[in-house]
Formats: C-alpha cells, structure tokens, sequence
C-alpha cells in the first residue's frame, strides 16, 4: 500500500524520471504477449493512420 502512496505524487516520480503512459503501452505488450503483441501495435498503428 505505501507504493501506491509513493507513485501518486508527481514529486516522487521525477526524482525517478517521467515519461509519458504510452510507453508502458508500447513496451509491455511486446513483452507479455511476444511477436502476437508487436503485430497487434502493427495493426493498430495501420488502422490509426488510415
């Protein structure tokens, strides 16, 4: 429970360094789901754009 009183305030965060959500996003999904999770970001980044 302490972490989630730590990660709430911005303050703590930038002694850490911040960087935007959608990294998590971008990172994560290739991670837990492997080559399925890169061509799902593929396809949704070809869809986005058309």
């Amino acid at each position: 429970l302490n972490f989630l009183k730590y990660n709430v305030l911005s303050t703590n965060l930038e002694k850490h360094g911040l960087h935007p959500r959608y990294l998590h996003f971008l990172i994560n999904v290739p991670l837990l789901f492997n080559i399925l999770g890169a061509l799902a970001l593929f396809k949704i980044g070809e869809y986005y754009y058309l």
